[in-house]
């Protein structure tokens, strides 16, 4: 089940980086299949979520999650400003990763919110 989580994985990144890099270089070509791409890696992030991450894991990878995420969010706009030429890539690849990441997080939240309930009920 755990090799099922890391393809996932690096099938999930790869994708997001590819068709992000192509959405960036020709916006028209994904015009129609972007949330298609975008339905496809939230799956893989659900999968991800629930095949890979084992327990002594889960803390460091919200804790990684939920600052790249921060850090997308804030520093994005700061870049697109500053180097405009590189707004369009950026624009398309990291939504794309954001997609792909905040499920894991959602996923692993409820594991350790249904773990630590469950510790609680003994």
């Amino acid at each position: 089940m755990a090799s099922i989580g890391k393809y996932a994985f690096l099938v999930g990144v790869l994708l997001a980086v590819v068709l992000g890099i192509i959405a960036a270089a020709y916006p028209s070509s994904l015009t129609g299949s972007s949330l298609i791409v975008l339905g496809v890696l939230i799956i893989l992030g659900i999968v991800v979520g629930l095949a890979h991450i084992t327990a002594p894991h889960t803390n460091e990878l919200l804790i990684a999650i939920i600052a790249l995420i921060l850090a997308i969010q804030i520093t994005i706009p700061q870049i697109n400003t500053i180097i405009p030429q590189v707004a369009p890539l950026l624009d398309t690849v990291f939504p794309n990763l954001m997609a792909l990441f905040a499920p894991i997080a959602l996923v692993i939240g409820l594991k350790q919110v249904w773990a630590l309930a469950y510790a609680k009920a003994k």
